[in-house]
C-alpha cells in the first residue's frame, strides 16, 4: 500500500506532469509482471536467494532513483530495477517465513506489527505536511527495502534453502514469459491511460486485453481449480477499492480523503484478523451442525481452516466451500454502501469489503499451500500471479467502463479521466464516475457469484 500513498503524496505538487508519472508507470507495470518473469527462467528451489537478490536489485534501483532527474534514463531505469526487485517480495519472505516457522527457527515474530505501525506512521506523515517531494518518496521506499535487507542477512545462517540453485534445472516456461510479456504491455498501457489520459492508450488496453485471453485459452489446457479462480476475484475486488478511491478522490480535489479510505483499508485488514476465528464459528451455525461434529465429520480431509505455519490469519474449523462464498457475497453487499451519497457510508463501504475480501484471501491460503500440483517453494508465488492477475483484469475493466462512460456522457473517452490526470476537476464527470463506480460493482458481484457456485 505505501508506494500508492507515496504516489498521491506526490501528486500534490506535481500536477500529472509527464516526467514525474512516467517512473512510477514502470515501477507498477514491472512490478506486475516480475511474479510471471520469475517463474519463466523454472520452478523456484530457493525462495530465500530471490528474496534477498530482489532486495539488492531494488536497493540499486532506489539509488538510480535518487540520482535521475526527469531529463536523462536514471529514472526509467531505477523504476525498472526497483519494480522488478520488489514483484516477488511479497511470496518469497513469506514462503521462508513458512519454512523458518516449521522449524521453529523465525525471528521476527512481531514484523507484522511493525509493518502496520509504518503504514500508520506514513499516513499520518502524508496527511500532516499534504506534500512530498521525490527524493522522500525514494527515501521512505528504499528504507523499507532496507530493513528487509537486514531481516533476510540475519536469517543468513538459518537459510532453509541454503546450497540450492533459485530454480530447477530443466524446467523454462516459455508460457511464463508470455504472461510476462503480455502483463507488462497491458499494466503499462492501463497506468499510462490513467496518468496522461491520452486516447491512443485505450487502443493498448484492449489488444493487451484481448492477447491476455487468448493466451490462456491457447496455453491453459487443464482446468483452473476453484481456489485460484477466487484468488483472481480477491486480486480483483482489492484492487477495485484501491484504486477507484485513488482515481475519484483525487479527481474531484478531495485529496484527504484519499488517505482516509486508505486508512480504512488498512483497518479492515487488522479488522479481518481479529474478526475470523468468530465469523468462522459464525458460518459453521449458519450452514447447520456444530463446530465439533464438523471436525469430526471432516477430520483427515485437509479441508479444516486452523491457523498454520505461516501465520496467516485463517478460521478454525471452516470448510473453504461455506466460508469463501459467504466471505465473496458480503463483500459484494458491502461494496454497495459506496454508492450511497454520504462520504462516511463509502468509507464503511471500503472498509468492510476489505474485511470479508481479506478473510476470504486468507481462508484460500490453505488451499494452496496444500496445492501438491506445484512444488512448495512455489505455491505462494502461484498464488501471487493470480491474485495480481486478478488487479489487472479489474483495472482495465474500470479504465474500459470509464472510457465508455466519459464517450457517451461527455462526448470525449478521455475528459473524466483527465480531471484526475490533471486535477481539472468538474462536476459534470461526477455521473462518469458514477456509473463506472456501479458497473465495477456489477461485475465484480456476477464475478463472484458465479465463483460461489461450486464449493472445491
Amino acid at each position: 500500500m505505501i508506494p500508492n500513498l507515496m504516489f498521491v503524496g506526490l501528486y500534490y505538487q506535481h500536477y500529472g506532469e509527464f516526467d514525474f508519472i512516467l517512473p512510477f508507470v514502470l515501477l507498477y507495470a514491472f512490478e506486475k509482471a516480475g511474479t510471471f518473469l520469475l517463474s519463466g527462467f523454472g520452478r523456484v528451489i530457493n525462495p530465500y536467494a530471490v528474496w534477498l537478490i530482489g532486495n539488492i536489485t531494488a536497493i540499486i534501483g532506489c539509488g538510480m532513483l535518487l540520482f535521475g532527474t526527469g531529463d536523462n534514463y536514471f529514472w526509467d531505469a531505477g523504476a525498472i530495477l526497483t519494480g522488478l526487485g520488489l514483484s516477488c517480495f511479497s511470496p518469497m519472505y513469506r514462503a521462508t517465513r513458512d519454512a523458518l516457522k516449521s522449524e521453529k527457527a523465525w525471528l521476527f515474530t512481531v514484523s507484522l506489527y511493525v509493518g502496520y505501525l509504518l503504514l500508520g506512521g506514513y499516513l499520518i506523515f502524508v496527511m500532516q505536511l499534504r506534500s512530498i517531494n521525490m527524493v522522500t518518496v525514494i527515501s521512505a521506499v528504499l528504507g523499507l527495502v532496507v530493513i528487509s535487507t537486514v531481516q533476510c542477512l540475519l536469517l543468513w545462517k538459518r537459510n532453509p534453502y541454503s546450497g540450492n540453485r533459485i530454480h530447477e534445472r530443466k524446467t523454462i516456461r516459455w508460457d511464463q514469459f508470455a504472461y510476462a510479456a503480455v502483463v507488462l504491455l497491458f499494466t503499462f498501457a492501463v497506468r499510462f491511460y490513467k496518468q496522461t489520459a491520452t486516447l491512443w492508450m485505450i487502443i493498448w488496453v484492449g489488444v493487451g486485453m484481448a492477447l491476455l485471453i487468448l493466451l490462456t485459452v491457447c496455453i491453459k489446457h487443464e482446468k483452473y481449480r476453484m481456489h485460484s479462480l477466487r484468488t483472481l476475484w480477491y486480486g480483483a475486488e482489492r484492487n477495485f477499492v484501491t484504486i477507484y478511491s485513488l482515481i475519484f478522490f483525487m479527481a474531484i480535489g478531495k485529496y484527504d480523503l484519499v488517505m482516509v479510505s486508505y486508512l480504512m483499508i488498512g483497518i479492515g485488514v487488522v479488522v479481518a484478523k481479529l474478526v475470523a476465528p468468530v465469523f468462522g464459528k459464525l458460518c459453521l451455525a449458519i450452514a447447520g451442525g456444530g463446530i465439533e461434529k464438523r471436525n469430526s465429520d471432516l477430520s483427515g480431509s485437509g479441508y479444516e481452516q486452523n491457523v498454520s505455519s505461516s501465520g496467516e490469519s485463517e478460521s478454525k474449523s471452516v470448510v473453504p466451500g461455506i466460508y469463501e462464498p459467504i466471505c465473496i457475497i458480503a463483500a459484494n453487499a458491502a461494496s454497495c454502501l459506496m454508492l450511497l451519497p454520504w462520504t462516511a457510508c463509502y468509507m464503511v463501504g471500503v472498509a468492510v469489503t476489505v474485511v470479508f475480501v481479506s478473510m476470504g484471501s486468507s481462508s484460500s491460503i490453505k488451499a494452496y499451500l496444500q496445492d501438491e500440483r506445484f512444488i512448495v517453494t512455489e505455491r505462494r508465488l502461484v498464488r501471487a500471479r493470480f491474485y495480481g492477475l486478478g488487479a489487472v483484469i479489474e483495472q482495465a475493466f474500470m479504465m474500459i467502463a470509464m472510457f465508455i462512460f466519459s464517450l457517451v456522457i461527455l462526448g470525449d473517452g478521455t475528459d473524466a479521466i483527465s480531471s484526475y490526470a490533471l486535477r481539472e476537476g468538474d462536476a459534470a464527470n461526477n455521473p462518469v464516475f458514477f456509473f463506472t463506480l456501479i458497473a465495477c460493482i456489477v461485475f465484480n458481484t456476477v464475478w463472484g457469484l458465479v465463483y460461489c457456485r461450486k464449493r472445491v
